[in-house]
């Protein structure tokens, strides 16, 4: 006889949900926090890009490389911070 679960019935669980994301059930907060950031990070570039799209039609390509350039230089300090 072969057992079988599905693997979404892994989620419902604190007992199981550290094994479906792979981290100890002492660093699922960590981890929550984690995806949290990742997920405000990924709409941020969204909506900065969606601003330099629609801009560009307006301001030009010089006012485009200005907000490029000071937006990168925030990401690069928010990497380097969260690297600490």
């Amino acid at each position: 006889m072969l057992f079988e679960r599905e693997d979404w019935k892994l989620f419902r669980n604190m007992e199981t949900l550290p094994q479906k994301a792979g981290v100890p059930k002492s660093k699922l907060s960590m981890l929550v926090c984690k995806e949290l950031a990742d997920w405000i990070h990924a709409a941020a570039v969204k909506s900065v890009m969606r601003a330099v799209f629609s801009m560009s039609r307006i301001a030009g390509p010089a006012w485009i490389q200005r907000l490029a350039f000071t937006f990168l230089k925030k990401v690069m300090i928010l990497e380097i911070l969260s690297g600490i």
